[in-house]
């Protein structure tokens, strides 16, 4: 849920949740592992091209990225209520950072994060690894990076989008080698790119 993950509330199933995400191409046998290993009790085992093949309009079309989604559960359900407020302005809900993600935050945990949607900054001097927390307001990545301390791990926030408060969170370079020792060992190996490595 920190990366690209998101969770809907189904209108014709009891309003109960289902977890979905979207990634590139390359990242198909990462969705697979997702599938098969950590949702494979409640996925419909499908996947979605886009664009896709089989519509007229995009017959030829290379595909660039791939969906899934998970079956309703209350699991995702209760998540959802955690993940999510509702948002009056814009009549919808939003992402936000739960109350109790400091129970969440763990070495597995931040490498699914970085995963599912971080990069590793190559250009200029100092390359390292940022989280992409674009979704989050300031005040957020900041409770996101009192936790990375716990975990011995520095970071300072870099400026996305001043005007509207985004930000990302830019792991020190002092502390890529704490990062890589914590994550590798439950990294795909499609994704060690982002470590650097």
């Amino acid at each position: 849920m920190l990366g690209d993950g998101s969770i809907s509330l189904s209108k014709l199933n009891k309003g109960e949740g289902k977890y979905s995400m979207t990634m590139k191409v390359n990242s198909l046998n990462y969705l697979h592992h997702l599938n098969e290993n950590i949702y494979s009790q409640i996925t419909n085992k499908k996947f979605y091209a886009y664009p896709n093949n089989l519509l007229p309009q995009h017959r030829g079309k290379e595909i660039i990225q791939y969906h899934f989604r998970t079956k309703t559960h209350p699991l995702f359900t209760a998540l959802h209520s955690l993940w999510y407020e509702w948002d009056k302005m814009g009549n919808n809900f939003v992402k936000i950072v739960p109350l109790n993600i400091s129970e969440m935050l763990s070495e597995i945990s931040l490498a699914y994060w970085i995963m599912d949607d971080d990069y590793f900054d190559s250009h200029g001097r100092t390359k390292t690894l940022l989280l992409c927390t674009d979704s989050f307001t300031k005040e957020e990545c900041i409770i996101l990076q009192s936790l990375l301390v716990k975990l011995n791990i520095k970071s300072t926030l870099k400026v996305r989008d001043k005007v509207n408060n985004k930000y990302r969170i830019r792991i020190s370079k002092t502390s890529m080698d704490r990062v890589i020792s914590l994550v590798k060992p439950y990294m795909q190996i499609d994704f060690l790119y982002k470590l650097g490595i």
